[in-house]
């Protein structure tokens, strides 16, 4: 109470900003983390451009997010994480920190916000790490998949993942990193060309030319199958 008495009547005191973080800490140690975080956040607001703080005001900022992720306020958390990387682009942890966007929004059952953030991560950080990146735009598809989106959308979904699937392989990265992906991809195409040779007729023998035409058409479609599976065998 002495300390938050000083910070409210002393407000230009240099005193202050020790306080301030002080009060955070007891809040913290008596496991009242949403009153931790709203004084960590007081703290960025204030202090976030002061040479001799931003470094505190940084730090204060991503522990606040940490303590509402933890008590449940998803929203809240989020906010602070786009505050993050908004006031601190360049950080080492821009990256974790604009992933754990999207699967804070997962673990919060908010799927349609979580599929935006992963797509938003898949789209930012694709040259910096095509591998996460791939991993985000597979995790939201099934999402979309859950929240049961309609076919457009799943297809227009599932085709972004096959093309930087194909881009992923061809760039020649370790394939073991997207596995999911890439297994998801391999196993809808195995069974795209098994429709297929499944839909093939083959011609009565008594049409002799339409017969043999038929049936190397088939032969084909099962050379087809067969190389389609072995490209999932291969991931495993």
């Amino acid at each position: 109470k002495v300390r938050i008495r000083l910070v409210n009547d002393f407000k230009d005191s240099p005193l202050v900003p020790d306080q301030m973080y002080a009060v955070a800490a007891t809040y913290e140690q008596i496991v009242a983390y949403k009153d931790a975080a709203a004084w960590l956040e007081k703290f960025h607001e204030k202090y976030a451009k002061d040479p001799a703080n931003k470094d505190r005001a940084k730090d204060a900022l991503f522990n606040a997010s940490i303590y509402r992720h933890g008590t449940g306020d998803t929203k809240q958390a989020v906010l602070d994480r786009e505050a993050y990387l908004k006031t601190y682009p360049d950080a080492k942890d821009a990256e974790d920190v604009s992933y754990s966007i999207a699967t804070a929004w997962e673990e919060a059952l908010n799927y349609k916000k979580a599929v935006e953030a992963y797509d938003t991560f898949a789209d930012k950080w694709r040259k910096k790490n095509p591998a996460r990146a791939l991993n985000a735009q597979y995790k939201a598809l099934r999402l979309r998949e859950k929240a049961r989106a309609g076919k457009t959308e799943l297809d227009k979904a599932f085709r972004n993942v096959e093309i930087q699937s194909a881009q992923y392989r061809k760039a020649g990265k370790p394939l073991d990193d997207v596995g999911d992906p890439l297994a998801l991809v391999a196993f809808r195409n195995a069974d795209e060309v098994l429709e297929k040779y499944k839909a093939l007729k083959i011609a009565k023998p008594d049409k002799l030319a339409e017969f043999k035409k038929t049936l190397e058409q088939k032969r084909k479609a099962k050379e087809a199958v067969d190389g389609a599976y072995l490209e999932v065998v291969k991931l495993k």
